[in-house]
C-alpha cells in the first residue's frame, strides 16, 4: 500500500494540476486558490520527502513517522494544500 502511495504522490498532483492550470485565465477565484494551494502544499512535501529520504534512518525517533513522511508526504501535502486553497476565502 505505500509503494501505490508513493506512486500515486509522484504522479497524480501534477496530472491535477495540469487539468487544473488548464484554462487558468478564465478560472474562477475559488479553483485559482485551490491550484495555488495545492501547488504550494505538494511543493513543500518534496522538500519535507527529500530529507526524510536523506536522513539517516538512526535519526528518527520511530519508524511510523518516517514511513509516513516517505510514502505518504506527497499525497498528504498535496490534499492538504487543496484543502486550504478551497476554504480559504476568494478574492
Amino acid at each position: 500500500m505505500n509503494g501505490i502511495a508513493l506512486l500515486a504522490g509522484l504522479f497524480v498532483p501534477p496530472v491535477y494540476l495540469l487539468v487544473l492550470g488548464h484554462h487558468f485565465r478564465d478560472a474562477t477565484p475559488r479553483r485559482k486558490s485551490i491550484f495555488w494551494g495545492c501547488t504550494v502544499g505538494w511543493l513543500t512535501a518534496v522538500v519535507v520527502v527529500a530529507v526524510a529520504w536523506m536522513a539517516n534512518p538512526v535519526l528518527w525517533p520511530g519508524a511510523g513517522l518516517r514511513t509516513f513522511a516517505v510514502y505518504w508526504g506527497l499525497l498528504a501535502g498535496a490534499g492538504v494544500g487543496a484543502l486550504i486553497g478551497a476554504v480559504r476565502p476568494a478574492r
